[in-house]
């Protein structure tokens, strides 16, 4: 039999009827250190105060075991019985039972290591910026067993823990058993947070010769925010109707506004019409607003205006990219049913995607309706097809040239491709080419 702890003072019993125990184990809940473990046994609820624990591993009894005496409390006593046992048989998930023996009942539980999942999560890193702060989210998925820790590592140096923030972990059941996910958080100054500073989320599952580690490491990248960031607002409707004049306005929000070499408006050449050093433009913190004044009749003529962003984390400026288009007019498509003809105007390989395609009969404005598909993208460059119908019995007996004119920015300004087609050659040839220039009448 185990060892019974004596207690000073009499026990006071009040007759009532015997009331058996409630018997639960309380094993470790981690690995720990040492040889040995301590298993206990705990009975509640019994009356009256009389009890024994017997400990038995398999069908041998151990004599080693400690019995505390009970404690009562709202006339029913509780009671402990505790025995250490070698950690080697705990960990080979040896079987032990402890019994009590009570007037009212007997009970009995079973004691073995449980089976713990050991599964390593899937890490998730994100990144968001607000407020002059950087915040990196690091979510573990699905883990076993409860027992974790994270901490943050910037160019494989540890960050002090109180700049980060651990949420408590969820649990979900599976078959497989228990897992479970949370989430740590850390958040550092704008200011000290650089362009491609490497930081790690490093995951620790489980203690003592059973821990597992995993980790994902991040770039800080703020340069996709400052570049994208942008807006343009057009002149209101009342500006440009009642009182002809306007202004369009490029609102721009970065990260660090310390590397923004400019804000500034251009025109189509990128010459410089207003920058945020200007009076009128509007500088505070990271947000930088430029107002820049515009015509009716530079609006309605479909004048171009560029708003541009200069920093030093943006390795490439697309705006400068430019490729003039090549044109090419296509065979005509009769359709007989209708009684019209279909004159395409194929414009292809240029850059920006902006451009404008109208058509000529004899060198004058075409009376028939055409149009000019969007641009479309294909291998970094564009193309468009513009399409002119006239009517059929026109395009057989007459000897009209009709022609397609293309002006696009990367096309000098005292030039435009034009290509033009007749009833006659294009029997012969599905196209003529011919560069031009035309005086200034013709681009309106």
């Amino acid at each position: 039999m185990g060892r019974t702890v004596p207690v000073q003072g009499s026990r006071v019993e009040d007759g009532t009827t015997p009331t058996a125990p409630t018997v639960f184990p309380v094993m470790p809940c981690n690995s720990g250190t040492g040889t040995d473990v301590t298993l206990a046994c705990l009975a509640t609820g019994f009356s009256p105060s009389a009890v024994s624990f017997t400990w038995t591993k398999g069908d041998v009894a151990l004599t080693d075991s400690i019995q505390y005496p009970p404690v009562l409390k709202d006339n029913l006593y509780s009671g402990v019985s505790q025995i250490r046992i070698p950690r080697n048989d705990w960990e080979n998930r040896a079987s032990y039972k402890c019994k009590v023996d009570h007037a009212a009942g007997n009970k009995e539980v079973n004691f073995i290591k449980p089976n713990v999942i050991y599964q390593l999560p899937n890490l998730t890193m994100m990144t968001s910026e607000e407020n002059e702060q950087v915040t990196f989210s690091c979510l573990a998925n699905n883990f076993a067993p409860n027992v974790f820790d994270f901490n943050w590592l910037k160019d494989s140096a540890n960050i002090n823990t109180d700049l980060a923030f651990t949420m408590p972990p969820k649990a979900v059941k599976t078959t497989k058993g228990t897992v479970y996910s949370a989430a740590s958080f850390l958040t550092l100054p704008v200011s000290n947070v650089h362009s491609y500073d490497k930081f790690t989320c490093n995951f620790k599952l489980g203690k003592g010769q059973k821990q597992l580690t995993t980790n994902i490491t991040q770039e800080y990248s703020p340069s996709d925010k400052c570049a994208g960031d942008m807006t343009i607002i057009p002149p209101s409707v009342q500006d440009m109707l009642y009182y002809r004049t306007g202004k369009i306005r490029c609102e721009v929000n970065v990260a660090e506004p310390n590397k923004v070499i400019s804000v500034s408006w251009t025109d189509e050449k990128l010459n410089v019409l207003m920058n945020n050093t200007d009076e009128g433009a509007e500088v505070r913190g990271q947000r930088f607003v430029l107002d820049l004044e515009i015509t009716y009749n530079e609006w309605n003529s479909g004048i171009r205006r560029v708003c541009q962003l200069d920093h030093q984390d943006l390795l490439t400026d697309p705006l400068k990219k430019q490729t003039p288009p090549s044109v090419f007019m296509l065979a005509p498509v009769k359709q007989t049913k209708d009684n019209k003809v279909t004159l395409t105007c194929y414009v292809k390989n240029f850059n920006p995607k902006e451009i404008y395609v109208t058509w000529l009969i004899d060198d004058k404005e075409s009376k028939h309706d055409f149009n000019t598909t969007n641009s479309m993208k294909i291998n970094g460059d564009y193309y468009a097809y513009s399409h002119l119908t006239v009517p059929l019995n026109e395009w057989e007996e007459s000897e009209h040239v009709y022609s397609c004119l293309v002006y696009h920015e990367a096309i000098d300004e005292n030039t435009n491709i034009v290509r033009s087609i007749t009833q006659h050659t294009s029997q012969q040839t599905t196209m003529v080419n011919l560069n031009m220039k035309f005086p200034d009448m013709c681009k309106a």
